[in-house]
């Protein structure tokens, strides 16, 4: 089954100096050079167990693993080379055409599938460069790829097509189809390497919003490219819209020949009421005790005094910060884990630093003290909790851990 574009033999190939990548940087980081003591671990041989546990859920054909957003805050090129060198995905699908090129400059062979959504000026020609897959939703895109093959000396760039299926986000819709068709038919240098969607209620354990999107994507197929018989791509035709809370609610998955897999992959169930079996998070977020002080009653802390103390309490303050991704909205809400105990942030949360109350818990009361913001232990805030106490998703909350925030990587090769 043809993805798109295998840009050489094998994963990966030589890797390209980037000095400006920031998951590169954080691959190589030294306990010895973060001067300050907030960090993320992430265990990339669960990654690759993860994938394992899915593939056996998911009965598709190929799996891509969507490594957009820093791979949701896990660092892309760390995880792309790890499921790389370990053989257990197909392609890899992110979200700009700058995500792909740096995935390229890694060093990363497997196909790689671009959603931009839209592609303008030199990102057609970086595209097919790079031997990148567009995802491509408007004709005009279609047009654009095929001039830039034209420039390039390129006899063909494969496309994915992307219709709008109920999203009313990106995609063709169906009333442009004939329109579609006759544009297709008129360029010689684009190949219909695959078709896709993307479900809007596919969070709902209720799969049937989901199962109308899905036989909608098989009509447009059957429409645009009858028999999905393609020229130039003898393998036929790729048809994709599973993702990875379509592996909980969807009962169609053998109808398409591609999952595109993103949060579940790193250990995080997208419904949490239909668990996907086998998989476990794999980050951790911890923040160290930098200070301490004893307040009285009455006396407030931080910005605007949105905590005040009903007694005399210990404070202790944590290296990390709304600008590392711990969102101001944890202000008085949020609790971290600390010497085995629960303790709850007080205060507004800074850019900087974050106040916890551990009056109750004195095995805490020192510097260096370590607290996981984020964990996999019984105890540990967990994502979805993070959500919740932000009134956002697991999504948000994973991809805002912030560039600052150093990533040390369990497993890497």
């Amino acid at each position: 089954m043809t993805i798109g574009v295998a840009a050489r033999t094998g994963c990966i190939g030589k890797e390209r100096s980037n000095p400006s990548s920031r998951s590169d940087q954080s691959v190589g980081r030294l306990a010895d050079t973060c001067y300050r003591p907030t960090r993320v671990t992430i265990d990339l041989d669960r990654l690759v167990d993860n994938v394992v546990a899915l593939r056996q859920n998911a009965n598709v054909r190929s799996f891509a693993a969507v490594l957009k957003a820093d791979a949701y805050g896990h660092g892309a090129v760390a995880v792309g080379r790890k499921l790389c060198q370990s053989g257990v995905v197909d392609a890899f699908v992110v979200a700009l055409v700058e995500e792909g090129i740096e995935l390229r400059q890694s060093g990363i062979t497997l196909p790689i599938l671009v959603a931009a959504g839209n592609y303008a000026g030199k990102a057609y020609v970086d595209v097919i460069a790079h031997q990148l897959t567009p995802i491509v939703g408007s004709i005009e895109d279609l047009h654009g790829f095929s001039d830039a093959a034209s420039t390039l000396g390129v006899d063909r760039v494969a496309v994915h097509l992307e219709f709008d299926v109920g999203m009313a986000r990106l995609g063709f819709q169906v009333e442009s189809l004939s329109q579609l068709r006759m544009a297709v038919e008129g360029l010689d240098r684009v190949v219909i390497a695959g078709m896709m969607g993307h479900p809007s209620h596919a969070e709902l354990p209720d799969a049937i919003r989901t199962s109308e999107q899905e036989t909608l994507l098989t009509s447009i197929c059957d429409v645009v490219v009858p028999n999905r018989s393609v020229k130039d791509c003898p393998s036929g035709l790729m048809v994709h819209m599973a993702n990875s809370s379509a592996l909980t609610t969807s009962h169609r998955q053998d109808t398409f020949e591609l999952a595109r897999i993103g949060l579940a992959i790193f250990g995080i169930q997208p419904v949490p009421s239909l668990p996907l079996k086998g998989i476990k998070p794999i980050l951790e977020w911890t923040a160290d005790v930098v200070a301490l002080r004893t307040i009285a009653k009455g006396q407030t802390v931080g910005y605007d005094g949105k905590w005040t103390a009903q007694r005399t309490s210990r404070i202790a303050t944590l290296a990390v910060g709304y600008a590392d991704g711990y969102p101001r909205s944890f202000s008085n809400r949020a609790e971290v884990l600390i010497e085995g105990n629960r303790a709850r942030v007080v205060g507004a949360i800074c850019m900087d630093y974050t106040m916890i109350d551990i009056t109750d818990i004195p095995a805490a009361d020192r510097i260096g003290a370590r607290a996981t913001l984020l964990g996999q232990g019984p105890k540990a805030p967990d994502v979805t909790e993070l959500a919740l106490w932000a009134e956002s998703i697991s999504w948000e909350i994973l991809s805002r851990i912030g560039s600052r925030v150093p990533r040390f990587y369990l497993g890497a090769q």
